[in-house]
């Protein structure tokens, strides 16, 4: 599992998110495009099989220690930035916690039911040509306008490409 997770890489992109001088809606920028990236990406097809004989093997402790373990960091860095962007004026919501978990559960469920949409007259509107830089567009646009403080114009942070391309090169390490 840890292999699977690769969570060694996913800490080295916080750290590398961390290192620059961002702003909390360049970070949640880099955060989603991260999280849409990193859940899109090819994996090996036996994943979710090793995944559910290991939840198996162990009952509800065993799922429990995964999500403690791989997808809690996420929550909590998403977390992390949400609060910086409300402390500094540049995000307003009720509730972070719900906010992380939405962004964190929409991507695995996304991911997830695609081989049940093949098929059907929604899989190419949903998953086909182009359907990543699509879905993060949407994500960015739907999570920057709910996260938009009243009476403030709606904002979308660009980000440098040198720094995209940092990720992009993290998240083939990630996935590998």
């Amino acid at each position: 599992l840890q292999r699977l997770f690769n969570l060694e890489q996913k800490t080295r992109i916080t750290n590398i998110i961390d290192k620059k001088n961002l702003s909390p809606s360049q970070r949640l920028y880099v955060e989603i495009y991260f999280l849409v990236h990193l859940y899109l990406h090819p994996k090996d097809p036996d994943f979710e099989r090793i995944l559910l004989m290991q939840i198996g093997r162990g009952g509800i402790k065993r799922l429990v220690s995964i999500i403690n373990k791989f997808f809690l960091p996420q929550l909590k860095l998403l977390e992390k930035t949400l609060k910086l962007g409300i402390e500094s004026g540049e995000f307003e919501t009720h509730d972070i916690t719900f906010l992380s978990l939405e962004l964190l559960l929409f991507m695995i469920s996304y991911e997830h039911f695609c081989p049940y949409f093949t098929g059907t007259k929604w899989h190419e509107q949903i998953y086909g040509e182009g359907y990543t830089k699509k879905l993060f567009e949407f994500l960015i646009e739907h999570t920057f306008k709910g996260l938009c403080p009243a009476g403030k114009i709606l904002t979308i942070p660009s980000i440098e490409k040198s720094l995209i391309e940092e990720i992009d090169k993290n998240i083939v390490l990630v996935i590998c």
